[in-house]
């Protein structure tokens, strides 16, 4: 299976900031039909 054909289930989302200020967001899908236990951690962090 490849990343084209998985389903996103969930979105992550990272803050960053560089000395206090704020850069952007990084947005992570996560596949959690493809592995379902490491996404469910990962979404936990």
């Amino acid at each position: 299976m490849t990343a084209a054909e998985a389903t996103v289930t969930q979105k992550v989302y990272l803050d960053v900031s560089l000395g206090g200020v704020p850069q952007g967001r990084i947005v992570l899908g996560v596949f959690g039909d493809v592995v379902p236990k490491t996404a469910a951690n990962f979404v936990e962090l």
